[in-house]
């Protein structure tokens, strides 16, 4: 392998030691920054975390010049600079979700005999349909949102997992997820921390920006009927079954609030206990799979009894609760007429 081919797969063992083994390694991060290498490894590094923020398609392309190297250590740099967004674990969700994908396109691209080299870089079954346990159950929780990858459905025999033919796919970007995954967010040194926590701070304002921009400032009196008469339900401290947990989490997500923020709506409820909620919450908004839910449409929350429109003139006009909040955050003259779904954004959450 190439240093070209390290900078496109920068997780795999032999990228990891060239880079411990360069030159820049001896010094110390505040100086390798302030060299001209390290500048542009900085501004590289920025762009692979708005990429992973914002959606590629919404991020204007790195237009500087960049050699292998450049790129090899820009993904390393910015692993740390996720780290130290400890305020929002959803930066480091983002960021692994995006360089799964990236790596996967370098992947497909690449001739036969790279890939087989690659399978093996990467820890996957070369030629085979069979994965041990060992391997397959740490990469499987990306995987867990459906439940055929369930270990007890899958086929196991001898400590090894059989592969289903139409699942390959799957289980091989997740083998990429859990690679590079592993030791995020990493346990960063106080002083390093103090020199990146600002970097990253502007990002993700940059980021929340954005989000208020699609949905506006979080304005309660502009929740659909459904998600309001929840609201109002948990606030009394009253218990709401899963579908409609699972609406109001999915809903207050989109519309930009943290975890700790929605797991305080239901701080008022009987026997509420903060680790269990957070964990319920994290499940559901991709903390801990790597990708999120998606807030469901009207008609899925039909079925659920969840939607209370009655005779709502903007609930008719709408087919999905987010289309509701966008109607009732936009200016008069831009009120739907016909139904609508809420307009899409690039944030790297994937489909449910």
């Amino acid at each position: 392998m190439r240093v070209t081919d390290y900078a496109k797969y920068p997780f795999i063992e032999v990228a990891k030691q060239y880079v411990r083994q360069s030159r820049m390694m001896e010094m110390p991060l505040q100086e390798m920054l302030q060299t001209k290498f390290g500048t542009l490894v900085l501004e590289h590094a920025q762009h692979r975390i708005r990429c992973a923020l914002h959606g590629v398609k919404k991020v204007p392309p790195f237009t500087l010049p960049l050699t292998a190297d450049h790129e090899l250590f820009s993904y390393h740099l910015a692993r740390l600079l996720v780290s130290c967004a400890t305020y929002n674990r959803s930066v480091v969700t983002k960021f692994v979700a995006y360089e799964t994908e990236r790596t996967y396109k370098a992947y497909v691209g690449e001739p036969d005999h790279m890939k087989l080299e690659l399978q093996q870089q990467f820890g996957f079954p070369v030629a085979s349909t069979r994965i041990s346990v060992i391997d397959y159950v740490p990469m499987s929780v990306g995987l867990k949102k459906d439940p055929k990858f369930k270990l007890v459905n899958m086929t196991v025999a001898g400590g090894q997992v059989t592969m289903p033919a139409d699942s390959t796919t799957d289980i091989f970007k997740a083998r990429i997820r859990h690679q590079i995954s592993q030791g995020l967010p990493i346990d960063v040194h106080p002083d390093i921390r103090v020199l990146l926590t600002p970097v990253i701070t502007d990002l993700f304002a940059q980021y929340q920006e954005t989000v208020q921009t699609d949905y506006g400032a979080v304005t309660e009196s502009h929740f659909p009927p459904c998600i309001a008469t929840l609201m109002a339900t948990v606030k009394r401290g009253e218990s709401i079954p899963h579908p409609a947990r699972f609406a109001l989490v999915t809903f207050m997500h989109e519309i930009g609030m943290s975890d700790t923020e929605i797991a305080q709506l239901f701080s008022a409820a009987h026997g509420f206990d903060l680790n269990t909620t957070m964990y319920q919450i994290s499940h559901i908004t991709g903390k801990m799979s790597g990708s999120a839910y998606k807030m469901q449409m009207c008609d899925t929350l039909k079925s659920f009894s969840i939607c209370c429109a009655n005779d709502n003139p903007l609930c008719a006009k709408v087919s999905h609760p987010l289309g509701y909040y966008q109607a009732k955050n936009a200016p008069d003259e831009k009120k739907p007429e016909k139904k609508t779904s809420p307009k899409k954004r690039s944030t790297g959450r994937a489909k449910r």
